[in-house]
């Protein structure tokens, strides 16, 4: 935007990466080029199930471990929380490898700002009962809303098998053919393909 000065405000540059994590929480690869061009910030997305919501009211950040464990995801040896800013009221939590992070860190200029998100964190604001499926990485991330959030969950999910598996245990809690089933992200066809048939409406992003 133009100010009344004749300066102009150029909007904040972000880069994108990826970490992904593998089950085991130690094993993981970074996204992207062998060092991050020079930016002013760089937003990170974390892709590992060890992801937990908070309610931005219920969050401090003193206390991350301690939700993380209640919700039995405990920070392994080695590893760190990490937080993201709040987004609609809402702060997720993530376990890290410690090396993973230093990794990052190395690959970035001094100064560079550092954030956090999660695929957890996309919210298509629904205004009738859906659920919202996004498969990345091998893992598998669903959301149930009916007039509100009631489930935001991320499953290890590697194979077909287990996106079967995961929809079929969530049909025993959730009668899902009550359900608009939301797909986002690239593999949109194949969760289609895998649990389309639970649901009487399928929208992809």
């Amino acid at each position: 935007m133009k100010q009344a000065t004749g300066r102009i405000n150029h909007p904040s540059v972000t880069d994108n990466v990826s970490i992904q994590l593998a089950l085991d929480g130690h094993s993981f690869s970074i996204v992207g080029g062998q060092r991050i061009q020079p930016e002013p910030a760089v937003k990170v997305e974390i892709l590992t199930a060890r992801t937990l919501l908070v309610p931005e009211e219920l969050f401090a950040p003193e206390q991350a471990a301690a939700l993380l464990a209640a919700d039995g995801k405990a920070p392994l040896t080695g590893e760190e929380t990490i937080c993201t800013a709040p987004q609609d009221g809402i702060v997720a939590v993530m376990a890290v490898p410690s090396q993973a992070l230093q990794q990052l860190r190395e690959r970035l200029d001094e100064g560079t700002a550092l954030t956090y998100t999660t695929p957890l964190l996309l919210d298509p604001h629904p205004t009738k009962p859906t659920v919202l499926l996004q498969w990345i990485a091998g893992y598998l991330y669903i959301k149930i809303y009916h007039e509100r959030l009631r489930l935001a969950e991320v499953l290890s999910a590697p194979a077909d098998a287990d996106i079967r598996y995961a929809i079929e245990r969530f049909d025993t809690a959730f009668p899902l053919n009550r359900y608009t089933l939301q797909i986002a992200g690239g593999e949109a066809r194949r969760l289609g393909k895998l649990a389309g048939k639970f649901f009487k409406h399928v929208r992809c992003e």
